[in-house]
């Protein structure tokens, strides 16, 4: 199992930060930033354009959800049907296509607090 997180916050460390953060790259001007910069990316070629302000946009994770889903894939608690699968058509320093193992891949603080609730579900 493979864990994807952004900035982690919290835990006494970078909390306030942690939600100030949060709220600076949900806010409607980056949200709006973000979507026309990928609408823009969507007609080039590559499928990896606009990956660079996704992971500058992304909104950092709390520490307790992600050690809640960290130690629930360590237990193997986390059914990999329920995960989406794992992005591929990247490609390596030559230009070529690489294809990455097909791992369960949580990816993304969205990824981590869906699975995070899904295990809280269940208990």
């Amino acid at each position: 199992l493979l864990i994807g997180p952004s900035l982690v916050y919290g835990g006494g460390r970078f909390g306030s930060l942690g939600r100030v953060l949060a709220a600076l790259v949900t806010s409607p001007p980056a949200q709006l930033y973000l979507k026309s910069t990928l609408a823009i990316a969507s007609v080039s070629s590559s499928s990896t354009a606009g990956i660079l302000e996704k992971v500058f946009l992304a909104p950092p994770v709390d520490v307790d959800a992600l050690a809640r889903v960290v130690a629930a894939g360590a237990v193997g608690a986390i059914d990999p049907a329920t995960l989406p699968p794992r992005l591929q058509d990247f490609f390596d320093i030559n230009g070529k296509p690489t294809t990455y193992a097909e791992l369960p891949f949580i990816d993304g603080t969205a990824e981590i607090e869906r699975v995070d609730r899904l295990l809280g579900a269940r208990t």
